[in-house]
């Protein structure tokens, strides 16, 4: 979407972001400027994603709970929210429009975006995890994983795990997979 202005007799064109200001509201008020780990949470209250989408020219603020609220501690409960976020955004930057609740480039719609990590085969599944969390940790570290992560994928692939899902990988394939 874009929205043409003018300045002084020049066209200007500005693009707007299908999205914006993804955050989790932890059933209480942010404080402002600080990380989601250190804001205020309170377990009592109802959890969710919140964003603004762009719809005909406007930010409309949408809300995901995608089943956070069932789990009762803080801890738990925040990994989840990480998760449903994380997911979320994925969906976002990948055409997942939530007025028409469907994806632009995949048939697959669904109402816990979360889903859609867990249906990924595992090896793309470990290559998103890699990188999502790639920027939050150091230079050697992320070529220290990048290294276990090929041969991960290798064993993944001669054990013919591959074709399975993230949600279908259990413990016992992780063990074939470290043995191998």
């Amino acid at each position: 979407m874009s929205v043409k202005g003018d300045k002084g007799g020049q066209n200007i064109r500005m693009i707007l972001p299908k999205f914006k200001d993804i955050e989790i509201y932890f059933g209480c008020r942010r404080v402002a400027g600080k990380s989601d780990f250190h804001q205020p949470k309170d377990i009592r209250k109802k959890w969710f994603i919140r964003y603004n989408f762009l719809v005909e020219g406007e930010y409309q603020r949408f809300k995901v709970k995608g089943g956070i609220n069932r789990f009762h501690t803080v801890e738990t409960r925040f990994q989840e929210a990480k998760l449903l976020k994380d997911s979320m955004e994925f969906l976002l930057t990948n055409g997942y429009n939530p007025v028409e609740n469907e994806l632009e480039s995949q048939e697959m719609a669904t109402t816990d975006p979360a889903e859609l990590i867990r249906q990924l085969p595992i090896i793309d599944g470990l290559k998103w995890a890699f990188e999502k969390h790639s920027p939050h940790i150091a230079p050697k570290t992320r070529t220290d994983y990048n290294g276990i992560l090929l041969n991960i994928y290798k064993a993944i692939t001669e054990l013919n795990y591959s074709k399975l899902n993230v949600d279908g990988f259990k413990k016992a394939h992780l063990r074939a997979v470290m043995d191998h």
